[in-house]
């Protein structure tokens, strides 16, 4: 997914502007949903996608302002697909800020740190020269055996790093310090429970979050900003 929606956008009528008193309407912008987003691109691709209703995202990016895979399914078929494990990319340094776990039952899966030790967090890179205490952060996060979204990426990684991750509008909507949440699904392993049939799709990291990950990969400087400098 690479759609990435603005800020709220404010309409002042023109007939309004020659009056006395200025009438403005601040109106929120549109936000589609995952399907109607899924439905627009294939049909750009010439694919028509139908009964959008019918199905679910079960993995992965399953929010729409984040990037990477996302695994969808008919909901008649939800039984027959088993999530092996998933990896994602976060970049993590929001001012201390924690953005709330949210209601339990909307989760796919309630992952935690102590589940047997299964899932695992590498810190990629770590810049703190120079920018006092608004240290970055990028790590990844492998979580195995089970469906897994970005929210339950961004739930470790704030436990282990206790700090948020970067531009998360649920922990601090008026300091916003990247044009959306840094958090990006790189990889997704399925297999089918009712046929013998198995699936690892892998996806590049966007750059929004490479400049910010790629230190240790020899990453050197060109031109405009290098590593949120």
């Amino acid at each position: 997914k690479e759609s990435i929606m603005g800020s709220n956008d404010a309409f002042i009528s023109p007939s309004s502007l020659a009056s006395t008193a200025a009438t403005a309407i601040f109106s929120p912008p549109s936000r589609p949903s995952l399907m109607a987003w899924l439905k627009d691109t294939k049909a750009a691709e010439g694919t028509t996608v139908r009964g959008g209703n019918n199905w679910r995202a079960l993995a992965g990016a399953i929010d729409i302002d984040d990037s990477g895979l996302v695994l969808l399914c008919p909901k008649e078929n939800e039984d027959n697909v088993h999530v092996d494990g998933a990896d994602y990319v976060a970049v993590v340094g929001n001012g201390n800020c924690l953005a709330p776990k949210g209601n339990k039952k909307k989760r796919v899966r309630n992952v935690s740190l102590k589940d047997n030790d299964e899932s695992k967090l590498e810190v990629l890179s770590r810049i703190r020269k120079g920018r006092g205490d608004d240290i970055i952060t990028s790590s990844k996060i492998s979580i195995p055996d089970g469906s897994s979204t970005c929210n339950d990426a961004v739930q470790l990684c704030q436990k282990e790093y206790q700090d948020g991750v970067r531009g998360d509008p649920a922990a601090n909507p008026l300091d916003r310090r990247a044009n959306r949440r840094l958090v990006h699904c790189s990889e997704l392993s399925v297999s089918s429970l009712s046929q013998d049939d198995f699936v690892n799709a892998q996806c590049g990291v966007p750059d929004d979050i490479r400049i910010l990950s790629d230190r240790r990969n020899h990453h050197e400087f060109r031109d405009g900003s290098f590593l949120g400098r």
